[in-house]
């Protein structure tokens, strides 16, 4: 009776460590599925950075490409700038050679001075007679000298046209090589020109 007893005692024993095992198991199961499912979400966090830093290789690339294609514009850009900046000041010099020029073609035709020519007066005669001279020859009356009023000298306003046409033409085909940054001294070579054909014709 006794051996029943502790035969009986050892199975329940034995069943509640079994009961206990599976419902550990159970537990276990549980934890190992939602550990199972976090490796899965990881699998496609991994690969979603993966193709993220993929992606970002390929736009670094295309960026060192961008930047090396922008510095090499810059550098043209900026090799045109000079170049286009020397032309300038060479036009704008071979401007003011043509202004200069000009201005001396009008300094030119301004109005000179002549030398005043003698006007022989005739001596005032009177009702009596002069006496005979001695000589053999009679002494003519030395009349005074007065001296006409100076007469301005003129250019040629065709010629002095001509010239200023020229120096403007000039001008103007070395503008037209290269337009920008000369269209100040253009029109004032223009204003000169029109004042020296003033000056011509007037």
């Amino acid at each position: 009776m006794t051996g029943s007893w502790l035969a009986m005692v050892i199975e329940l024993i034995v069943a509640g460590l079994l009961a206990t095992t599976i419902a550990y198991c159970v537990i276990l199961n549980r934890r190992l599925t939602h550990l199972r499912g976090d490796e899965k979400a990881l699998k496609q966090t991994v690969v979603e950075l993966i193709a993220a830093t993929g992606t970002a290789e390929r736009a670094i690339a295309g960026l060192k490409m961008t930047v090396r294609e922008c510095d090499t514009n810059l550098g043209d850009r900026i090799r045109l700038a000079e170049r286009f900046t020397a032309e300038m000041d060479k036009q704008l010099r071979a401007g003011r050679d043509v202004v200069e020029r000009i201005v001396q073609i009008t300094d030119a035709a301004r109005p000179t001075v002549m030398a005043p020519r003698s006007v022989v007066v005739p001596a005032p005669t009177t009702g009596v007679a002069a006496p005979a001279a001695p000589t053999a020859t009679a002494t003519a009356a030395v009349a005074p000298v007065v001296a006409a009023p100076a007469e301005p000298a003129r250019l040629d306003p065709a010629k002095l046209e001509g010239f200023a046409g020229a120096g403007l033409a000039a001008f103007r085909a070395a503008a037209e090589r290269r337009p920008m940054g000369a269209n100040v001294t253009l029109q004032t070579a223009q204003a000169l020109a029109e004042r020296t054909r003033q000056r011509a014709a007037g």
